[in-house]
């Protein structure tokens, strides 16, 4: 049984554990057109992965758990700047479960709830924000019904499927959120 960090409808966050590594590649490697992701990973850059979340100051992740106790994604805030009292919002789901826009949809909203809970009441950041490809058009409408406001478009941004495409940046703040 896995440690509850955070809860909310249905799906609980818990600690990355070395075994879901796995799963994580290959969801990586399968959704590379919505990630910054280039090439595929390979096991030995899951070792070096592995490392680096466990010496990490920058980024928190987390396993994202079903109510029946199955790993199905993993999140968590990362490129954080206690400076500047910011961290970027990162979410991905299991490939089966992301291919279905309502499991999608919902997860993401839920999983939106919990990090951004912690971020504001564990890490004390004055803004959260995520970056998103303009073509995840449903993506980008969960990101808004929760709140997240538009920051900006970066024009022809990244290079996927043979072109260039904008990305767009959201963001919450503190204030928002309460």
């Amino acid at each position: 049984m896995r440690a509850r960090i955070l809860e909310a409808d249905g799906l609980y966050l818990s600690n990355i554990e070395f075994t879901d590594l796995e799963n994580i590649k290959i969801w990586r490697n399968e959704q590379m057109s919505v990630l910054r992701q280039w090439k595929p990973l390979t096991d030995r850059n899951q070792d070096k992965y592995w490392d680096v979340i466990a010496n990490n100051n920058d980024s928190v992740l987390f396993s994202i758990i079903d109510e029946n106790d199955r790993f199905i994604g993993y999140c968590g805030l990362t490129n954080i700047d206690y400076i500047s009292s910011r961290g970027e919002l990162s979410f991905l789901l299991d490939t089966d479960l992301d291919r279905n826009s309502i499991k999608h949809d919902t997860t993401l909203l839920a999983v939106l709830k919990m990090l951004s809970k912690y971020g504001f009441g564990q890490l004390n950041l004055n803004k959260v924000f995520t970056e998103t490809y303009v073509y995840r058009e449903e993506h980008i409408r969960t990101l808004e019904r929760f709140g997240l406001k538009r920051d900006g478009i970066l024009r022809k941004h990244v290079f996927k499927n043979g072109q260039y495409h904008d990305s767009m940046i959201h963001s919450m703040l503190r204030s928002e959120y309460l």
